[in-house]
């Protein structure tokens, strides 16, 4: 048995060491003799120690986000204390859960973009007793999910902005290679970029919001199946009757695709539509880009640290801590838990490939638009 988020993290950090330590030859094949940025050389060894500050972040990430959503940290006690005084106060614990856990990751987030922003561009070359050991494993598995979709969005976050870097060479090369002078400047005293701010800052909560509808309507039409199969068949309590899962499934299956059907065309109408008015172009489309990244970020570091947070505060509940199983905490805490649920498996993680598509689409759409 032993302590399974311990040999999980000791695997993250043997997986780094091993990292930092093939990533020089690796490094030393790719770019021997280095490389030129703006007529500046830059050495291999820049290159490497670039990456290394990537390794560094991995283990500081999987701790912050660790400590956030594991039972044994004081954020995920102090929603289960919550949940003592009611529902809502579960609920609202949660919430502040969520939003306080996008404080330091963003801001080691940042500290590595400092250090390393020239070495990131240039490698994207910019242009019972089973049950108690299942439920041990189920918590870890919960914050291991966490901690790998915070790693996940801290590395959207960067690689978003290297596509940010090429979505602005690769406008540069456009134009200059129709002969036209290269006079766009993505500066905040310009308020075509603050428009694209907020334009891009907009497009995650929407997302959002679209994602969580959808989880919605596809639980209550699931609900209103299993009520209509209870009531034809109310042996399916007893057991005597077997109940019809398969039209659940297909429920669920059907609401999935039709549902995301808006949110995944969200991206691509945001970004063609910034595209087509001639007004705004290219410099509120960089600043919608912008936005983007910034607002997607912690949204989604929120979501999933929130969602893993009220998960566990219910598993910490039902090892036998404020009443246990069956006890007024519980119960809120349960509800806590079917509000995570789609924040940490639905709209968090699908945060991250729409930052990345919504840049890609503006790489793409230069050629068409501008």
């Amino acid at each position: 048995r032993g302590k399974p988020t311990a040999v999980l993290m000791g695997a993250v950090m043997i997986n780094v060491l091993v990292s930092a330590i093939l990533f020089w030859p690796a490094t030393r094949n790719l770019f021997p003799g280095g490389v030129n940025i703006d007529g500046v050389l830059r050495p291999t060894a820049h290159l490497y120690f670039a990456s290394l500050v990537g390794l560094v972040m991995t283990p500081i990430i999987v701790a912050l986000t660790n400590y956030y959503t594991s039972s044994h940290y004081r954020p995920v006690q102090k929603i289960a204390h919550a949940s003592e005084t009611g529902h809502a106060t579960n609920i609202v614990a949660g919430l502040a859960a969520g939003e306080h856990a996008t404080a330091l990751p963003v801001l080691f987030i940042g500290e590595a973009i400092l250090v390393t922003y020239g070495g990131v561009a240039v490698m994207a070359q910019l242009p019972k007793e089973v049950r108690v050991v299942t439920d041990d494993l189920d918590a870890v598995g919960n914050t291991m999910k966490a901690v790998t979709k915070g790693y996940a969005i801290a590395s959207a976050g960067l690689a978003a902005l290297v596509l940010f870097g090429s979505y602005v060479e690769e406008l540069r090369g456009h134009i200059t290679g129709r002969g036209e002078a290269f006079t766009f400047q993505f500066s905040l005293s310009d308020p075509k970029v603050i428009i694209g701010l907020f334009i891009g800052g907009l497009l995650p909560f929407v997302f959002t919001a679209f994602s969580m509808d959808a989880v919605g309507k596809a639980a209550g039409a699931v609900v209103r199946e299993v009520r209509r199969q209870l009531q034809a068949k109310p042996g399916i309590l007893t057991g005597q009757d077997r109940p019809e899962y398969g039209t659940c499934v297909d429920i669920v299956t059907k609401a999935a695709l039709r549902e995301m059907i808006v949110p995944a065309l969200l991206p691509l109408v945001a970004v063609v539509i910034v595209a087509v008015i001639k007004p705004l172009g290219p410099v509120v489309l960089g600043g919608l880009l912008v936005g983007t990244i910034v607002t997607g970020l912690f949204i989604a570091i929120a979501m999933t640290s929130g969602g893993a947070a009220w998960d566990n505060a219910k598993k910490f509940i039902e090892e036998g801590n404020l009443g246990g199983k069956g006890s007024f905490a519980h119960a809120a805490a349960v509800t806590g838990d079917t509000v995570g649920d789609p924040y940490k498996d639905t709209a968090g993680p699908a945060i991250n490939p729409m930052i990345k598509v919504v840049n890609i689409l503006a790489i793409l759409i230069i050629p068409i638009f501008f």
